[in-house]
């Protein structure tokens, strides 16, 4: 089904990226129900193929630092270090690729020298030479030794490390940064703090995608702050109003597909409160009808089940969770025959969630058994296992949410 609000954001976004491509610094602000916003920044990204950085409120240096670290993990930064000086040096090029890997630390000075390299805190050659001296320290902390190195031997602060890995790797890899809260106590001051923060990156790299997501009432805040600055204008010019389907339309649609809406009450009032896109609602639909009936997913779709396609988009949308979870990834070890699986799987926390449908689940005591084996195996490889009935995602969605948010703070 169309969604017209999320195209909508759709279209400014990408509004917003054509500015970036120009150099003009742009800050996406997304006033609204903060889980549609994260899911409209999100969403977009997903389409260019860009990994996104979230944070809620964290300093410029621990954000730089997480970014770098994703961003190490989408590329190959020692590739593309020695192709920037293949291009930049005398050297015969297919020589240079095949001896670089291999130089030590002796060596690596001794080419620095001969190439007569400008290694200031501006430079993409520093980057380069860090670069390629960490994976001769140690190329599991190939970000963090960089930066310490940088520090040390060129004065260089988090922004020029930002600076330096952006012009390394050019502005179609540089992901996204979303600040995000659903805390009830951000307010006015929250938003002008971390804009004026988004403010000092996208200054430094306007190539470089930032947004932020918070309620209207903050952003407006924000705005009627006196006197008038930068950040603010920076704001005006960014602003995309999020509109989330209203509480009287949710059930409407429920109603029509015949499931008798009372009994949903609960976490109907919880999603219109949370914030609910067209799409989330027809996913809630879907599992909703599998109350009635079994529901399958389209055959393309990585979900077992309407309930777990549901509870995976709801999990993308909020901002404590967005990002964490993938549908049905294979595991580290075997179950049986076969590699383990889980429904829904946050890697990072070593947290599983798996829904039990009545047919595959508990239709005989051979079922049951069969899980708590499955349960134990993931508790032996430090798994936390969260296991809920597939119905309760509709009927209990309160409960469910609140034992999974509590469930990741444990793990954090």
């Amino acid at each position: 089904m169309f969604d017209e609000a999320s195209e909508s954001c759709s279209i400014l976004l990408e509004r917003h990226q054509i500015r970036r491509l120009q150099a003009v610094p742009t800050i996406s602000v997304l006033a609204g129900p903060v889980a549609l916003g994260v899911r409209a920044f999100r969403s977009w990204n997903a389409r260019r193929a860009a990994f996104v950085t979230q944070v809620d409120d964290a300093t410029i240096e621990q954000t730089i630092m997480l970014w770098a670290r994703t961003l190490a993990e989408q590329n190959n930064l020692l590739a593309s270090a020695i192709a920037w000086l293949v291009q930049r040096t005398t050297s015969v090029e297919s020589d240079l690729r095949l001896r670089l890997p291999f130089m030590t630390l002796q060596d690596l000075d001794r080419f620095w020298e001969a190439q007569k390299l400008e290694t200031n805190r501006d430079s993409i050659a520093a980057l380069c030479r860090c670069l390629l001296s960490m994976r001769v320290v140690d190329p599991n902390r190939e970000i963090e030794h960089a930066m310490d190195r940088l520090r040390a031997d060129a004065s260089t602060d988090e922004i020029h490390f930002l600076v330096q890995l952006a012009s390394l790797l050019g502005p179609q890899r540089l992901g996204a940064i979303l600040v995000a809260t659903a805390h009830p106590h951000a307010g006015a001051g929250w938003v002008k703090e971390n804009i004026q923060f988004l403010e000092s990156l996208v200054s430094a790299v306007p190539a470089l995608p930032c947004a932020i997501a918070t309620t209207a009432e903050n952003i407006q805040g924000a705005l009627d702050h006196s006197p008038e600055g930068r950040w603010q204008a920076l704001m005006r010019e960014g602003l995309i109003e999020v509109t989330s389907m209203e509480a009287s339309r949710l059930r409407e649609r429920v109603l029509k597909i015949g499931i008798d809406a009372a009994p949903l009450s609960g976490t109907l009032e919880r999603l219109a409160t949370i914030g609910i896109s067209q799409e989330l609602a027809d996913h809630f639909a879907d599992a909703a009808q599998s109350l009635s009936r079994p529901a399958s997913p389209a055959e393309n779709d990585k979900a077992r089940s309407a309930s777990e396609r549901f509870l995976f988009e709801l999990l993308e949308s909020l901002p404590e969770t967005a990002g964490l979870f993938a549908l049905n990834q294979r595991l580290e070890f075997r179950h049986g025959n076969a590699a383990a699986e889980a429904d829904l799987v946050a890697p990072k926390l070593k947290v599983v969630i798996e829904l039990d449908g009545s047919y595959y689940h508990l239709s005989n005591l051979d079922a049951y058994r069969r899980d708590r084996r499955k349960d134990w195996l993931l508790q032996q490889h430090g798994y936390l296992v969260l296991r809920f009935l597939a119905d309760d995602v509709v009927r209990h969605l309160e409960e469910i949410l609140n034992t999974i948010l509590a469930a990741l703070q444990l793990r954090r």
